[in-house]
């Protein structure tokens, strides 16, 4: 599952719940000729549905201009109901069959069945979207807009129906074979947030391996891949997950998803996994037998890459390295007087970029560690360049310093007071 070989879709909604729902629904006779005594269908239509009926499955393609027709005008959610089943009937043969190629996607509109997805109606809703996300994953260019899905997709993955939020999932893993719909998606932030949720939940295996599947599909984008681990964080989430995984298939997705990473936004994503420690967990699962040679080719190139990054690494590479991932800890660099006498002019290259990376740590960071390294750090750089103490004032640090100086734990009020008198004594001689 690596980007250089060809994605396999997953099935398309295949969900007991849906298929139960669709079962007892094309049992259901829809009174076609009261329709057309009441107007509502033409004699035309009302001829072509009878025939329908006795044309085998093959033959049957001719008829969704009449179905898609019948969509636009017709407002009933059973009759709405019954014809979506028909469509989607016609569309699944044409897919089990590999004979999609036999339907006219670019001149039947099947933007109009966009509207269906706003009705108040939980079935016809969901099979609206199967087929859409049928379509969309078999044509280019893409015939509807695949704003209006992703949205509604984003909102099922909130369902409180397990079933429902299922399909959500499945859907989603599909529509991000296509490029564009990797974009939307991505622009998407709830759809995110919300995808992440259920990942940091008591998921399943099954959902685990469908979640990260999706996180996969967009690390085939090389603009997305770049900001993925800045925006979702995803890396230590799924190495956590790979710790304590059993099922296969969810570690060669994890392993899938960082090898698309590695390769198509090596400088963005690597200092992540060296800081998050991914190279121990590598070598964990080098030791284990599985009986997907995907995996351990995955692990032998990961590992192999990435301790040469972490060998190229000098100190203070390591330190940047480090920093730019946000997982500050307790390393010899922070502890080192000497790294600080010789690395502390480099922290004022590029309009002091580590110097507003610590500020951008403390602003957004959580985690006691991280924040006590950092104001630690800024106390460092003040004790060691003459002029620290006025830059540190000019980034706005000193205000964010002293506002963690209330901070609820004892060691981060600890390093905060410390930084906080190297400030008031100002450049120490050196």
């Amino acid at each position: 599952m690596t980007a250089e070989k060809e994605i396999e879709l997953p099935a398309i909604a295949s969900n007991k719940y849906l298929e139960d729902l669709t079962n007892s629904i094309r049992g259901k006779s829809i009174p076609w000729e009261n329709y057309q005594r009441a107007s509502l269908i033409t004699e035309n239509e009302l001829i072509q549905l009878r025939q329908y009926e006795k044309d085998p499955p093959n033959h049957r393609y001719q008829y969704i201009p009449l179905f898609l027709s019948l969509l636009n005008k017709l407002v009933r959610n059973d009759t709405i109901q019954g014809i979506l089943v028909l469509l989607d009937d016609v569309l699944t043969f044409a897919w089990d069959n590999c004979e999609m190629e036999k339907i006219d996607f670019v001149n039947n509109n099947f933007s109009v069945m966009l509207k269906l997805l706003r009705k108040d109606d939980e079935f016809v809703q969901l099979k609206t979207a199967k087929i859409l996300v049928l379509v969309i994953t078999e044509v280019y260019p893409i015939p509807v807009n695949s704003f209006d899905l992703v949205t509604w997709i984003s909102l099922q993955l909130l369902s409180q129906n397990v079933f429902v939020k299922d399909i959500a999932i499945q859907l989603l893993q599909s529509l991000l074979s296509v490029s564009e719909c990797r974009k939307v998606f991505f622009n998407d932030d709830k759809g995110l947030k919300t995808l992440l949720e259920i990942l940091k939940g008591e998921s399943t295996a099954q959902v685990q391996y469908q979640v990260i599947y999706c996180f996969w599909m967009l690390t085939f984008d090389s603009a997305i891949v770049k900001d993925l681990q800045k925006k979702c964080d995803i890396i230590p989430l799924c190495i956590e997950i790979a710790k304590s995984a059993i099922k296969e298939k969810v570690v060669r997705v994890i392993l899938s998803t960082f090898r698309n990473m590695f390769a198509n936004a090596n400088a963005e994503t690597t200092p992540f996994f060296i800081s998050y420690k991914l190279l121990p967990l590598l070598s964990s699962l080098l030791l284990r037998k599985w009986s997907d040679t995907e995996i351990t080719e995955d692990l032998e190139f990961l590992s192999e890459e990435i301790s040469k990054s972490v060998q190229s690494l000098s100190t203070f590479d390591e330190y940047v390295t480090e920093l730019k991932s946000g997982k500050l800890d307790w390393s010899p660099p922070h502890l080192s007087d000497q790294f600080w006498k010789s690395n502390v002019q480099r922290f004022n290259e590029r309009d002091y970029e580590l110097v507003r990376l610590l500020s951008r740590v403390m602003a957004t960071s959580e985690d006691k560690v991280v924040l006590a390294v950092a104001v630690h750090d800024v106390g460092q750089y003040v004790k060691y360049y003459s002029n620290g103490k006025k830059i540190v004032q000019e980034i706005g640090l000193k205000q964010q310093i002293m506002e963690l100086m209330s901070s609820p734990d004892a060691d981060v009020r600890y390093q905060a007071l410390m930084a906080v008198q190297k400030l008031l004594v100002g450049s120490w001689d050196m």
